[in-house]
């Protein structure tokens, strides 16, 4: 199998603005987003994986996680982590906003092997 060049590749816990897909697929919306997939997956494939990031107030879902140093990651409000899962076109991905921190990425990181069954 060939690979798939990529121009960027992101650093997993990079926090990125993509159009993020709603999941009824009725459109998408602006928002930041978390990184969660490694420099190999990305260089062979078109895709990047991602959990999206919103700064909602209210309950939490199972997968959710709220972002401590929402701040020093580059987001504007109070953030979480949405417990979805999706993949988006890298050449999608507008712009680097910053990273989380290495204790916010590790939550998030065991969000997603809960959401898997990992």
């Amino acid at each position: 199998m060939s690979e798939t060049t990529t121009t960027t590749v992101y650093e997993p816990g990079a926090v990125v603005l993509i159009p993020f897909r709603f999941t009824d697929r009725s459109g998408t919306k602006q928002r930041p987003a978390v990184v969660l997939s490694v420099s190999d997956y990305q260089t062979s494939r078109a895709d990047t994986v991602f959990m999206g990031l919103s700064s909602r107030e209210g309950p939490t879902y199972f997968g959710d996680v709220r972002i401590e140093q929402w701040q020093e990651a580059g987001l504007l409000y109070p953030t979480v982590a949405m417990g979805v899962i999706q993949t988006v076109e890298t050449d999608r991905i507008m712009k680097s906003i910053g990273i989380l921190n290495r204790t916010d990425f590790e939550r998030v990181r065991e969000a997603a092997r809960r959401i898997l069954g990992l």
